[in-house]
């Protein structure tokens, strides 16, 4: 996997959790930044940058939930290292409109993935950043936050340093 490739699929999954987290009873965080309603409102406050505007700003709530539960040291999808937030970052910022409606119509497939075990709640230790940084810890992540979403719980995969 390429670092594009890399960057691209936590900037989904983090699209995706950060909706799963808006819209789950109760909601993780207190945004609906990616509903049907506020896109409405974005798109008249923020044209073609809507998308990107909505993301960012349940990703600093999602963020900021995570950081509750968490060591300052530890990274999560929503903190990740140095390098690869930056990119995160600016990829997100410079998405396409078309390529961010399209994943805005994924958001949903943490809710649809096949469930594969109970659910654990609170923090849970999935890696070291090398894992992040390989990517290793996307399949992990999914299967983490997909088991949460459906059974109910609230989970905060993080990754140690190395």
């Amino acid at each position: 996997m390429t670092f594009a490739e890399l960057v691209e699929q936590f900037l989904l999954l983090r699209l995706q959790v950060a909706y799963a987290g808006e819209t789950s009873a109760p909601a993780w965080w207190p945004t609906s930044c990616l509903t049907a309603d506020a896109a409405l409102d974005f798109k008249h406050l923020f044209a073609d940058a809507a998308p990107a505007v909505a993301w960012q700003l349940s990703s600093q709530a999602a963020c900021q939930a995570h950081d509750k539960w968490l060591s300052g040291m530890d990274y999560h999808l929503f903190r990740l290292p140095e390098g690869l937030e930056e990119a995160i970052y600016h990829t997100g910022l410079q998405l396409p409109v078309a390529h961010a409606q399209q994943w805005l119509e994924e958001k949903e497939a943490l809710w649809t993935a096949t469930k594969s075990a109970d659910p654990a709640s609170g923090p849970q230790r999935l890696g070291s950043s090398a894992d992040l940084l390989s990517g290793a810890a996307l399949p992990a992540l999914r299967a983490c936050y997909g088991a949460a979403f459906q059974g109910g719980v609230q989970v905060f995969p993080y990754f140690t340093t190395v």
